[in-house]
């Protein structure tokens, strides 16, 4: 019957060892040892070795170097993060100005298509819509579905939301100011001018769509009395 106690390599890493203290100090298993469900053999260590490797002052030392060496690491990498937190944090603040110029001047492209397509594809979007909402207020078993109904004229308003979203690079540009929102709240800074520049994004694609498709220019002109309203 096998009288010798044996150790882990996992339990060696535990407390404390790495793969060059192992290499160094254990060198190979002195035993290996399958392990149901693994491919790999477990690697034993004869634990009164192992016992007689950690009482020298050799290995000692060469441990206590290797836990401060790797809390230096370990806090080079705290502070290199903090520092590049920081950075970003000065970087995303000094640059709220720039980004309410950036949509002040913002370049709207509007593709131009034919009215009757536009009015079409968007009567066709808004009923899609409406039907997607009243599917939903059935599943709930709710009345407000009642409140859904489907157009069969294309209103002005449908077609220049249509145009802007689909029509219009405002969805790119919408998607990089979500984006930027969220820089601002992840480090916990008030973006105060996100909504003025969704106004001025907002505001130039609908003059961008007023110049492209004149017969839409009073609801654009609308839409954009709304937003200066607010």
């Amino acid at each position: 019957m096998e009288s010798t106690s044996y150790i882990m390599k996992q339990d060696l890493v535990e407390k404390g060892w790495t793969k060059t203290l192992i290499a160094k100090f254990a060198g190979n298993p002195d035993k290996f040892k399958r392990h149901s469900g693994y491919k790999n053999l477990l690697c034993l260590y004869d634990s009164d070795r192992i016992s007689s490797i950690e009482s020298t002052n050799e290995f000692r030392e060469a441990l206590e170097f290797s836990v401060l060496r790797r809390k230096q690491v370990q806090e080079t990498k705290k502070t290199n993060k903090e520092k590049a937190w920081s950075e970003k944090k000065l970087f995303l603040e000094s640059k709220i100005k720039t980004i309410i110029d950036d949509y002040s001047n913002i370049a709207i492209d509007v593709y131009l298509v034919p009215v009757e397509g536009v009015e079409v594809a968007a009567l066709q979007d808004w009923n899609g819509r409406v039907n997607d909402k009243i599917d939903y207020f059935l599943r709930k078993h709710d009345s407000r579905w009642e409140d859904f109904f489907e157009e069969t004229v294309c209103t002005s308003r449908m077609a220049v939301n249509f145009i802007r979203h689909r029509l219009t690079n405002y969805e790119d540009k919408l998607g990089i100011l979500n984006e930027l929102s969220r820089s601002f709240e992840e480090f916990d800074i008030p973006f105060s001018g996100c909504r003025q520049c969704y106004q001025l994004l907002k505001t130039a694609t609908n003059r961008a769509i007023a110049e492209k498709y004149p017969k839409f220019s009073t609801e654009c002109c609308r839409q954009i009395a709304i937003m200066e309203e607010e």
